[in-house]
């Protein structure tokens, strides 16, 4: 499979290209359910904008190399080959979260943190449906081996220690692509009645999303695992779910309250 291009003797990695594109998606989406509500220019967005970014794909980055640190035992120089692959959702969610609550204090304190999270939350998906796209150029991603008609040819190369004779396997991608565009779809069609700001976008994002990684990453084969059949992605979701938890019973115990 082609992972690379030359032009003009600059060399181009698709994983990149991709992931660029997928960045592109979300940021435009958030700032135009932004710009609807608040009065913010385009150019202090994307500033801010991109100092999230590079926090997120710093953090990122440091979760899949903590969580896979098997990977870069005997290699530790491929810890910076950042085109290879090995870019972790969650820490990139974690860190940028914590960034937009910080930059929220500096910049932009006339919005709420709450919308900046929720129309966050509505370009997310959008973006990471096409994000993962980048893991089928790398070949990672995959799930277990399968002979259903949809499963993907996975190149030798690529192929996990005791799996070398095995060539199709879950395009574990296109399952999380497909969700992910679905559940956008659901978010979009809410704004008519969810109001932006609210907070709930952002927490019906983290609840379906630690949710549905944690019921994917079941058919992962490549994940070192510690409680059983979990691998440490799940049990750090499992636990994430727990905390949603508590919050979703606290907030509907507020929401009766003030109801009445």
């Amino acid at each position: 499979m082609i992972s690379e291009f030359t032009v003009a003797g600059v060399t181009f990695h698709l994983y990149g290209l991709i992931l660029g594109i997928a960045i592109s998606t979300g940021l435009q989406i958030t700032y135009s359910r932004l710009k609807d509500k608040f009065s913010i220019s385009e150019s202090s967005f994307y500033t801010a904008a991109g100092g999230v970014l590079v926090v997120s794909i710093l953090g990122a980055r440091l979760w899949h190399v903590v969580t896979d640190y098997y990977l870069y035992i005997d290699n530790w120089r491929a810890i910076f080959s950042i085109w290879n692959g090995g870019l972790s959702i969650l820490g990139g969610l974690l860190f940028g979260g914590i960034t937009i609550f910080f930059l929220q204090k500096k910049k932009f304190s006339q919005i709420p943190v709450r919308a900046l999270l929720d129309s966050a939350a509505i370009g997310f998906p959008f973006g990471q449906a096409i994000g993962r796209w980048g893991n089928y150029i790398n070949q990672e991603l995959y799930g277990r081996p399968t002979s259903l008609p949809w499963g993907i040819f996975i190149e030798a190369t690529h192929r996990l220690p005791n799996f070398e004779n095995i060539e199709r396997y879950h395009p574990l991608f296109l399952y999380e692509a497909l969700g992910m565009v679905a559940f956008g779809i659901f978010l979009w069609k809410k704004q008519k009645s969810w109001k932006l700001g609210s907070g709930a976008f952002i927490f019906s994002l983290v609840g379906f999303y630690a949710g549905f990684r944690f019921l994917l990453d079941f058919l992962r084969i490549d994940k070192p695992q510690v409680l059983g059949m979990l691998g440490i992605n799940q049990l750090i979701l499992l636990i994430l779910l727990g905390v949603w938890m508590f919050f979703n019973y606290k907030w509907n115990v507020y929401e009766a309250k003030n109801s009445d």
